[in-house]
């Protein structure tokens, strides 16, 4: 049995972007009229909110989850900004740099 583990999943990319939003479900919804995304995976929390979603805009996958201050994870509207995150993934992760 091989469980070599791969550095890059299949069908994404070096880098994935993850959007923490304000209502993702919404946002979702948004990407899925205005750019045709197609949603692969969603985990939604009891409350309806989304702890952890994926869609595709073409070739690209994008993680989208809602605002949560338990995980100290903030929405562009608490910061003042983008909070966008960068997932970076690398085949050696000992190569990152530090």
């Amino acid at each position: 049995m091989n469980t070599k583990t791969r550095p890059i999943p299949d069908g994404y990319h070096t880098l994935t972007a993850y959007l923490t939003v304000r209502g993702a479900a919404e946002a979702i919804d948004f990407y899925k009229k205005a750019f045709g995304a197609t949603e692969l995976f969603r985990l939604a929390m009891p409350d309806g909110k989304i702890a952890h979603g994926e869609f595709r805009i073409g070739d690209s996958i994008f993680m989208i989850s809602d605002e949560n201050p338990e995980w100290d994870s903030a929405s562009p509207q608490k910061l003042g900004g983008s909070p966008v995150t960068l997932h970076l993934s690398l085949p050696k992760s000992w190569a990152a740099p530090r």
